[in-house]
């Protein structure tokens, strides 16, 4: 390899890494735009009606979310991505997780415009659905930083944080935070998005176990054979 190339090599990294992360910033930002526009009453005196309380709370949620996944992103070292992310062993799910995201923007105009299912906009439901929200972004930034510390240190099968009690957080917050955005948006197409999540996530789960089991062996039937999935004593 000449001088040129390893110089190529060496500043080809931290230039993905950067491209990763605008690209998920940039994603972030229209994914922002778009909920702002489809929630917005178009010619009513008061456009800003439906981005209400609960919806106003959701977005800068949904935001902070954002915001999570590009921190534990760009923590991760760059030659080790393609394993935390699954792409090494499932290719085809960051198609799926984007077009779940994308359409998304079906709950931001079923709140603002069309209410198919009315008696889910309950203050109690929606309120409910916040409480989970946050719970789940304290869950999931438990759970990054165990991931980041297991990545960057690469020492056999992860067992800390809340890893000692079920084997997928990471998945299990995904989940919970999909159930928790339909509360808010009090949305029926919100709960059929939650369910292709969680289809999303078995998915994932079908592809990743027999991979760790590949690499970790007998250390990872052990820890299986002791965690739930995702809900101990039921997944």
């Amino acid at each position: 390899m000449t001088d040129q190339q390893m110089t190529e090599q060496t500043i080809s990294k931290p230039n993905r890494a950067l491209m990763n992360a605008a690209s998920l910033l940039i994603f972030m930002l229209i994914y922002l735009a778009l909920g702002v526009v489809c929630l917005w009453q178009w010619g009513e005196p008061r456009g800003w009606s439906r981005i209400d309380f609960f919806t106003g709370i959701a977005l800068a949620l949904s935001v902070l979310m954002g915001a999570e996944h590009l921190a534990f992103s760009r923590s991760i070292a760059e030659e080790i991505k393609s394993e935390a992310f699954g792409t090494s062993y499932d290719p085809g799910m960051a198609g799926f997780v984007t077009t779940l995201g994308i359409l998304e923007i079906v709950v931001f105009l079923d709140y603002g415009h069309w209410h198919l299912a009315p008696a889910l906009e309950n203050e109690v439901l929606q309120s409910a659905g916040l409480g989970l929200y946050i719970i789940t972004l304290l869950w999931l930034r438990w759970t990054d930083t165990a991931l980041i510390r297991h990545f960057n240190d690469a020492r056999g099968v992860i067992t800390k944080g809340p890893f000692r009690h079920i084997r997928h957080p990471r998945y299990g917050a995904l989940i919970a935070s999909r159930i928790a955005f339909a509360l808010a948006f009090a949305s029926l197409p919100g709960w059929a998005l939650a369910a292709g999540w969680v289809m999303a996530v078995h998915r994932r789960i079908v592809r990743e176990e027999p991979h760790l089991k590949e690499i970790f062996g007998p250390e990872y039937e052990a820890y299986a054979s002791k965690t739930a999935r995702l809900i101990p004593g039921i997944y």
